[in-house]
């Protein structure tokens, strides 16, 4: 081998592996299908003799016993139904992707159970757009970026904890997730800009010094240091006046 040539295949090796080390840009493909544009690939009647299951939808699955037939949907721990089970796998044998959300808020948000899809949401209350991340890749919530898939854990999941109100979503501080049990399933949240999940909602945290705005249009926050630790106080505005967040102080709002 020539030493041109093994200084090719070393260079190349290189750029693979810094390639694979990039995250995409949060412009992935948006998803053209959705689970109704397949419903007809799906067997929907049952064989005179058997005794078998089989999916029926993306989500749910038939059972078919000589001839007769029982639906059954999904349960929300195995959403989808993957080589005629209910699974936590989406199939993609069918082009299937999830169900949008009901939208909690404006921006991007994780999908709880298919980590290679995600959602935007353009106004609270609608459904989002599902969008799809590139093969062998996952979103990742940090960045609002796909990466690629290298671990198991790289795979973020919201699991149903009925002892709790909020479920995590892995170690995010910004996401988390409601298990409604209604038809909408797992509700997707986030919080605010300067506040963070602690497992029973989202606190305001500190960023630095300074005054930054509240919840409520007539309060704010200052934080200071007491000690070498960064404390925030709840502060009300003058009576008639709002916190304006731009130049961090009260003004009267404009009629």
């Amino acid at each position: 081998m020539s030493s041109k040539l093994f200084i090719l295949i070393v260079a190349l090796v290189v750029l693979q592996q810094s390639i694979s080390a990039v995250e995409f840009p949060r412009i992935a493909v948006k998803s053209p299908f959705s689970i109704t544009t397949f419903s007809s690939k799906f067997p929907q009647t049952c064989d005179p003799v058997g005794i078998y299951t089989v999916c029926t939808t993306c989500s749910s699955t038939m059972v078919c016993i000589q001839g007769d037939m029982t639906r059954k949907a999904c349960p929300l721990d195995k959403p989808y139904c993957n080589n005629n089970v209910c699974s936590t796998t989406i199939s993609s044998e069918y082009g299937c992707t999830p169900d949008p959300l009901k939208c909690t808020g404006i921006g991007f948000y994780p999908d709880p159970k298919a980590c290679q899809f995600y959602h935007y949401c353009e106004a609270v209350g609608d459904p989002s757009t599902v969008y799809d991340c590139q093969p062998n890749n996952v979103f990742n919530a940090a960045t609002l970026m796909c990466k690629q898939r290298k671990l198991a854990t790289d795979c973020v999941t919201v699991t149903c904890d009925p002892g709790k109100i909020f479920q995590s979503y892995g170690t995010s501080k910004t996401y988390f997730a409601f298990c409604s049990g209604s038809p909408v399933g797992i509700e997707m949240l986030k919080c605010d800009t300067n506040y963070v999940f602690n497992g029973s909602g989202c606190v305001f945290q500190c960023p630095k010094e300074g005054n930054f705005a509240h919840h409520n249009p007539e309060k704010f926050y200052e934080c200071v240091y007491s000690g070498t630790k960064l404390v925030a106080m709840e502060i009300s505005c003058p009576e008639g006046k709002e916190f304006d967040a731009v130049i961090g102080i009260c003004l009267t709002p404009s009629a």
